[in-house]
């Protein structure tokens, strides 16, 4: 019976995340690459060296000058992409698609941790048909991998709150690094979950795992001066 129950609950998760990228595939064929993308693209370009791909982020883009404003950590990430399945654009909006699809199964996970109740599947849903995640999804930008990561992020974080454990306290540490090295509204994040623990220590009395607490009070601050 709990057998059955546990292939129901997976199936669920299997159905939604295969509904979300057959949503998000229908709309790539013949899609063209806006103007941020291309500039993404040409930064990324794999036949170059490292420090050439940082000039080009920094404002060397030959007749003009263009600089992005966040870390040029997802420009890497796409460069090895291109370097592993080739080099054009489609290539890059396969590396969007496939992190906007794992955003359904983590929202839908994050639900059920939070809520202990069957509303994921209503979530699993409206994620799956959300028309700006979908979108989102076939930029060649780093909104999905920020999103998916994200999601990721608060659930180790969720996870650690209920039970210690040392592998998902290194796990929550690297993705924190890969968020803080990511993207500028990460800050955001991070200030959701340090009003969490300021909620639960001041009006609930819990004191946290102290070095948990350490990490994260600092990993915020290091955002807010770094920014």
């Amino acid at each position: 019976m709990k057998l059955s129950k546990n292939y129901k609950h997976i199936s669920i998760y299997i159905f939604f995340t295969f509904l979300g990228f057959i949503c998000r595939y229908y709309l790539f064929d013949g899609r063209d690459s806006w103007h941020d993308e291309w500039h993404s693209i040409y930064v990324a370009d794999p036949n170059i060296s490292n420090e050439l791909t940082l000039q080009r982020f920094y404002g060397d883009k030959g007749d003009t000058f263009l600089t992005e404003y966040y870390p040029p950590l997802y420009l890497f990430i796409l460069k090895y992409f291109f370097i592993l399945f080739g080099y054009i654009d489609d290539n890059g909006r396969w590396l969007s698609i496939i992190f906007g699809t794992l955003i359904i199964p983590l929202t839908m996970y994050l639900t059920e941790l939070l809520s202990k109740s069957k509303k994921f599947y209503f979530t699993g849903f409206l994620v799956c048909f959300n028309l700006f995640l979908i979108w989102q999804s076939l930029e060649i930008r780093a909104h999905s991998i920020f999103i998916a990561s994200a999601l990721f992020n608060i659930i180790l974080f969720y996870k650690i709150l209920e039970k210690k454990n040392i592998l998902l306290l290194i796990s929550y540490f690297i993705t924190s690094v890969f968020l803080l090295s990511l993207w500028p509204i990460t800050g955001a994040v991070f200030f959701g979950k340090t009003i969490y623990l300021f909620k639960d220590y001041i009006i609930k009395k819990k004191n946290r795992n102290k070095n948990f607490n350490s990490f994260h009070f600092n990993s915020f601050l290091l955002f807010v001066f770094k920014h």
